[in-house]
């Protein structure tokens, strides 16, 4: 692969990608603290420039990878809740596939470990709510327009469930008992059905 990225935006966006898949995985593998951005460079198999010229820093990179990250985890979840028919089983199964989604080793690293610390928390909810926190808030508000949710705002309500979210992905991240993250997953469920039916 040539190290230069070339004058047209296909290249460009092609090396852009090439760097993130290099980079992602050497975060996922090592963590933020311990990634080399030369392990980057030689696994990218492009200039040290190159990397450079398309992200500022190795906060930059990171920065890219876990705004990739929370693309596909949003991706991922709402094609779960479009494989219901019904939106309300359709909501729960995206915030469930939520959960499983941040027991992956690459998510775990990235999104819960090292995210908190690396990224501002101030740029951390810009991303996600064009991401996961923002489709959250639509989902609950479209519900909430067919019945459910009775007498409670959608806006902080998305912001209450998606912080019980994120907390209970740590610990399922963080727990190897199968039967903590089930237990975890079924009191989710519980949890929801009490407020959307109340």
């Amino acid at each position: 692969m040539s190290k230069n990225i070339g004058p047209n935006k296909e290249n460009f966006d092609k090396t852009n990608e090439r760097f993130l898949a290099v980079a992602r995985d050497e975060f996922a593998n090592h963590g933020y603290a311990a990634a080399s951005t030369n392990r980057m460079v030689q696994q990218s198999s492009m200039a040290r420039g190159t990397l450079y010229y398309h992200f500022k820093d190795k906060r930059g990179i990171f920065a890219a990878v876990f705004k990739n990250l929370q693309h596909e985890i949003l991706s991922d979840i709402t094609a779960a809740a479009r494989a219901e028919t019904d939106p309300w089983t359709g909501f729960k199964s995206a915030c469930i596939r939520y959960l499983e989604l941040c027991a992956r080793p690459d998510i775990r690293q990235i999104i819960l470990m090292d995210g908190p610390t690396v990224l501002d928390l101030r740029d951390i909810r810009l991303i996600e709510a064009e991401t996961t926190l923002g489709t959250l808030y639509e989902g609950i508000r479209g519900l909430s327009q067919k019945g459910y949710f009775k007498g409670l705002d959608p806006k902080p309500l998305s912001l209450l469930i998606y912080g019980a979210l994120e907390s209970a992905s740590r610990t399922i991240a963080l727990s190897p008992d199968p039967a903590s993250r089930d237990a975890t997953i079924r009191t989710l469920d519980a949890m929801l059905e009490r407020l959307g039916k109340a």
